[in-house]
């Protein structure tokens, strides 16, 4: 019976009463026009409803992960979901998608893009899963580093949207990291400084720490500052400690290295300088080392500069930079050559040429 049909009911002694004349009436109505009965009205057709999901909805992981994200989309409505499609992405800088397990007819069309197409039907109640592996990246600059996100759709209705949040989060027990530039240039005699910087990225407490440095041939350790004990051991090798404490997840110190390339260090490539860092406690797990390249730009002696000297790679007018200077010779008089000599011989010369035409007139006189 339709919502919008209402039937009357009369009363009992109505009832009994009418039905005589009902009888004698039905003659009558046997020959009048019959009233059309009211038609119901059509049931809707389904509705293909989706509902998303990816789990975890907050991803906390240690750098460097590969973290399983399982998707899934349920059919939720009253009609069959016939095909559809989905894709999942992910952002940030250095978070990728390292595959897709269970996931039929899935893609990976760039690296922090996957596509997924399919002919099958999704059956009300129904669900269709797949995890996705996502790389986090290998650094603690931010505890939030970016987002996965699965969008879905149904070839026949239905659509969805959700987002995971990805977290980096340090990881477990003792864990030190080194940074250092990755290259460092200059001209031969010249100092570079190597910022270095000594993080505990762990969940423990790093109490003292030792920072090595070695370099190549051509090139000197002068010093570092921001330790608290330095040593020199040869001209090649710096040996570093502190006793400071390196809290968990963002403790962290820095030193600047001094490194001085030779005055007759050859123009390029000459080598990696090497910075290890070591906790006085965790073992191999608070060792770590970082490799500058070391570039000279300029070799000695290919410039050749102003008055003072030789000049090495754009040195100033009395010098530069591990040029060759001059023999310093007592004050601002250069050496004695036997040049300054030839005005005074000169003078002589005129002396006695003077000296003996007088004595020519005197003796003719």
């Amino acid at each position: 019976m339709s919502p919008h049909t209402r039937t009357r009911r009369l009363p009992r002694t109505l009832g009994l009463l009418a039905g005589p004349a009902l009888l004698v009436l039905a003659p009558l109505a046997a020959t009048a026009t019959p009233t059309p009965e009211p038609t119901a009205e059509a049931t809707p057709a389904g509705e293909v409803v989706l509902e998303a999901t990816l789990d975890p909805q907050n991803v906390f992981a240690p750098p460097g992960s590969v973290v399983p994200i399982d998707a899934a989309v349920t059919n939720t409505g009253t009609a069959e979901m016939t095909g559809g499609s989905a894709s999942f992405d992910v952002t940030g800088d250095d978070v990728t998608i390292a595959g897709v397990e269970g996931g039929d007819g899935c893609e990976q069309v760039t690296p922090q893009r996957v596509e997924c197409r399919t002919d099958a039907a999704l059956a009300t109640g129904e669900t269709a899963t797949a995890t996705f592996l996502v790389q986090l990246p290998d650094r603690m600059a931010e505890v939030v580093v970016g987002e996965a996100t699965l969008h879905v759709v149904g070839g026949n209705g239905g659509e969805d949207t959700v987002t995971s949040v990805l977290e980096v989060g340090p990881p477990d027990g003792y864990h030190l990291r080194v940074t250092a530039p990755a290259s460092a240039e200059g001209a031969a005699g010249a100092t570079v400084a190597l910022l270095t910087t000594v993080s505990n990225d762990g969940s423990v407490d790093i109490d003292g720490v030792s920072l090595d440095v070695d370099v190549p041939a051509g090139a000197t350790v002068v010093g570092a500052t921001g330790l608290d004990d330095c040593d020199v051991v040869s001209p090649r090798q710096l040996r570093c400690h502190t006793d400071q404490t390196l809290v968990a997840y963002d403790g962290y110190l820095e030193a600047t290295v001094q490194v001085r390339f030779d005055d007759d260090a050859a123009a390029g490539d000459l080598g990696v300088a090497t910075i290890r860092g070591a906790g006085d406690q965790g073992d191999e797990d608070t060792v770590d080392t970082a490799e500058t390249a070391l570039t000279v730009t300029a070799g000695a002696g290919a410039e050749t500069g102003g008055y003072g000297g030789t000049a090495s790679g754009g040195g100033t007018e009395a010098g530069t930079d591990g040029g060759t200077e001059l023999p310093n010779t007592g004050g601002d008089e250069l050496a004695d050559t036997g040049a300054a000599r030839l005005p005074v011989l000169l003078a002589g010369v005129v002396l006695l040429a003077a000296g003996a035409v007088v004595l020519l007139r005197t003796r003719r006189a």
